[in-house]
């Protein structure tokens, strides 16, 4: 789909979130067993605890699913060459764009959950894209500039558990 197409009545723009979250090293070792954080390192520690207050850039609504979107200027280089699907990932795990945008999936799930009476993430979430928007070709080309992930239910069912245990438990 096209963003122009999307009315205004099918968009979120800026959906601000707010919840109490325990990330743990637990936490992190499942999302890498789950291949992402793949650039976390060993030696490296994510422990934060408190209240999660995030901006998604913007919801839309397109054939009855919810594709969670956010903008992203990273100068990759000076060619669309540069924001290829393998560029973009490389781009994600430097900058743990997935760990934010695995939250943003947590904070969205919740907010449709409370919000339609028949939701089921199965059938109404559509997925990620990420776009960077130094390598959109627009309609010429959708094969450089955007990054897409539709993460399984289960993990974000087991993040969402796993965002809320208490910190014993790690």
């Amino acid at each position: 789909f096209c963003l122009a197409d999307i009315p205004n009545r099918e968009r979120i723009n800026e959906l601000e979130f707010h919840f109490p979250v325990l990330m743990t090293e637990k936490s992190i070792r499942y999302l890498k067993s789950n291949e992402y954080l793949q650039n976390i390192t060993g030696d490296q520690s994510i422990q934060f605890e408190g209240m999660m207050t995030g901006l998604i850039d913007l919801i839309v609504r397109f054939k009855n699913k919810y594709y969670l979107i956010d903008y992203k200027s990273n100068y990759l280089g000076n060619s669309y060459d540069s924001y290829t699907p393998e560029a973009l990932q490389f781009a994600i795990q430097e900058h743990n764009y997935d760990l934010q945008y695995l939250i943003y999936c947590v904070a969205l799930h919740r907010y449709l959950d409370a919000r339609l009476p028949d939701y089921s993430y199965e059938s109404h979430f559509g997925g990620v894209k990420y776009l960077f928007l130094r390598g959109m070709q627009g309609e010429s080309s959708a094969d450089t500039g955007i990054y897409t992930d539709r993460p399984s239910l289960d993990l974000i069912l087991a993040l969402d558990a796993l965002l809320k245990e208490p910190a014993d438990a790690s």
